[in-house]
């Protein structure tokens, strides 16, 4: 009678220990191994030229991210009396980590950008119009008078004459004759123009 009474006391206890065993093991896993560190961001080295006929700077001590060699210096040699000096090799570009707010700038600073020269507007005494908007090239000075065709934004006519109320030009559409009316267009250099 003693040993059954023993047996659930038995596996309670088996039981309890297997867990115990569980969660010792579970733990001993977090703090009883290091964590591993996370990598750390690598600066790029900058590279600086050294100005011409300035004081050489200091060389930067090698740190433990600059993999790159630097060559070795070259020393110069005085040629013999009599003979022509060799042009002077261009100073060489150092590898230095830091780098202050000046050479930064001058790092960073792009190349200007080349822009084509805009052409020249025709001589003012030239009389042309120039659309302010889309218009209608009428073959005559007049909305009664059909469509020659039509002309776009910011387009340039020469100025061949003028009706006789002023508020209409005679241009140039083409190679042929068409009239846009004057509220429409900015006309410049058309002073002389005379009535067509």
């Amino acid at each position: 009678m003693a040993t059954q009474l023993n047996r659930p006391a038995r596996r309670l206890v088996a039981l309890i220990g297997l867990v115990a065993a569980l969660l010792l093991a579970g733990c001993g896993g977090l703090g009883g191994a290091e964590a591993t560190p996370l990598p750390t961001r690598t600066p790029l080295p900058t590279f600086t030229p050294t100005p011409e006929g300035g004081p050489a700077a200091a060389p930067a001590a090698p740190s433990q991210t600059d993999t790159q060699a630097q060559p070795p210096a070259e020393t110069a040699t005085q040629p013999p009396a009599g003979e022509a000096q060799p042009p002077a090799a261009p100073a060489p570009v150092t590898n230095t980590q830091a780098t202050t707010d000046s050479e930064q700038a001058v790092i960073n600073t792009p190349a200007p950008a080349l822009t084509p020269t805009p052409a020249a507007p025709p001589t003012s005494a030239a009389a042309q119009v120039t659309t302010n908007d889309i218009v209608n090239i009428r073959t005559g000075p007049g909305t009664e008078y059909g469509l020659a065709g039509s002309a776009q934004v910011g387009e340039t006519f020469r100025v061949t004459g003028k009706n006789a109320g002023g508020d209409w030009w005679q241009i140039d559409y083409n190679g042929q004759t068409g009239w846009v009316f004057g509220q429409l267009v900015t006309a410049t250099g058309t002073e002389g123009v005379a009535v067509a």
